[in-house]
């Protein structure tokens, strides 16, 4: 009788709740690198200002996985730099871990398929400029979520008190777009998304060979 494989337990720690939309790349990567079978987990009942210690081991008590995808924001730390902080921490945990972390925040991550925004901001057919920055100009911007914010505003063609309503309902049309993306190829020109796919197919792999991650 074939013995099929376990289904692969993940659960994801961020710095916030709008990070959730990493699950978009989370299901291309796998997708694309290591099909399996998986279930998802986002953790989003813990205390995010919690030491990033005290939020794993809540994380991995409440929310049990085999693997455990870490996101924190580097903010004005050096991607490498980052890293290392989190490595310290997750290294004392026995766990297949993954750590995520964009230069500056996940949104420079959504910011190049004008089809996706398009939709998101309630107007895909339209043709206007949308000036969407290059891959990696977005990596490097300062705010890359209030890009995100002006690219729908710009999007939904929409002026006076249509576009202050539209601004109030920013984070429904922001979460439309991890539904809407669907190749996120033009990221693998970005270092951290690299590092991203090498640390999750090697974990995923880890996990199935029964090896420590």
């Amino acid at each position: 009788m074939t013995q099929h494989p376990r289904t692969v337990r993940i659960t994801l720690v961020t710095d916030g709740s709008s990070d959730q939309v990493l699950q978009g790349p989370l299901d291309w990567l796998l997708q694309k690198y290591f099909p399996c079978e998986y279930t998802f987990l986002f953790a989003d009942r813990i205390d995010r200002h919690a030491p990033l210690r005290t939020k794993l081991q809540t994380a991995l008590a409440d929310y049990p996985c085999d693997v455990l995808l870490v996101h924190r924001d580097a903010e004005l730390e050096t991607p490498v730099d980052r890293l290392a902080q989190m490595r310290e921490v997750i290294i004392t945990l026995q766990r297949h871990c993954v750590r995520i972390v964009p230069v500056r925040m996940t949104e420079a991550w959504f910011l190049f398929d004008e089809a996706a925004i398009r939709r998101a901001a309630g107007r895909p057919d339209a043709s206007d400029s949308l000036r969407l920055p290059s891959v990696s100009a977005a990596r490097l911007m300062p705010d890359p979520k209030a890009a995100l914010f002006r690219l729908l505003d710009s999007a939904s063609g929409l002026s006076g008190r249509k576009l202050a309503r539209f601004q109030r309902d920013h984070a429904r049309h922001y979460h439309r777009i991890c539904n809407l993306v669907t190749d996120f190829a033009p990221l693998m020109e970005v270092p951290e998304f690299v590092a991203f796919k090498d640390e999750l197919v090697a974990a995923m792999t880890a996990f199935k060979t029964g090896t420590h991650g």
